[in-house]
């Protein structure tokens, strides 16, 4: 009998524990496509200011041509995600571009807020909009800030950044819709 309560408390942590995992990585994946939203909203807004040149040159920036790992908790899940939406970009008859094959060359990139961090922020015409918009556009630090949202490190995991830290997160997130908002500022834009 006393094996069998065990048992059951055992049952009821391993499925709490599972619980609280999949409410961690639900976390970590709308927390990453909000940001990764963000940087496709400013990329549409600045098109003109170096994008366009990029893909029409099929040289798609300064992107690392090709799937790039996506690590952290969530990284099974946002794997698996990629996946469907590569299935489906298949059976709609995408064209992909042999530098990036996730770019479709007629709708762009089908897996879109599932980027990875380093295909998110390449923009190799940074000092443009830095100019022309008053904005800051660093790759890598943009990059290290995916990358920690991403990572999600909680006390006792092993990992080479900080504690997650909420706020931290909001600050990031505040900060890309403000350089969203300073290029709708100058291009006159509500």
């Amino acid at each position: 009998m006393y094996s069998m309560e065990g048992a059951v408390i055992g049952s009821d942590h391993t499925v709490l524990a599972k619980q609280e995992s999949d409410q961690r990585i639900a976390r970590i994946i709308k927390d990453y496509t909000e940001c990764i939203g963000y940087l496709n909203d400013f990329f549409s807004l600045v098109y003109d200011d170096g994008c366009r040149e990029c893909i029409e040159t099929s040289t798609v920036c300064c992107c690392v041509g090709g799937f790039e790992y996506v690590g952290g908790p969530a990284s099974d899940k946002i794997d698996e995600m990629r996946d469907e939406l590569y299935a489906k970009a298949v059976e709609r008859g995408a064209r992909f571009d042999g530098y990036c094959g996730h770019l479709d060359l007629d709708s762009g990139c089908v897996i879109s807020e599932l980027k990875s961090p380093t295909c998110a922020v390449a923009f190799c015409h940074g000092e443009k909009v830095e100019e022309k918009y008053g904005i800051e556009y660093d790759m890598d630090d943009l990059r290290k800030e995916l990358e920690y949202v991403l990572a999600d490190c909680e006390k006792g995991d092993k990992c080479s950044i900080p504690v997650a830290n909420q706020d931290r997160i909001q600050e990031f997130k505040d900060y890309l819709k403000d350089m969203i908002g300073k290029v709708e500022n100058v291009q006159g834009k509500p």
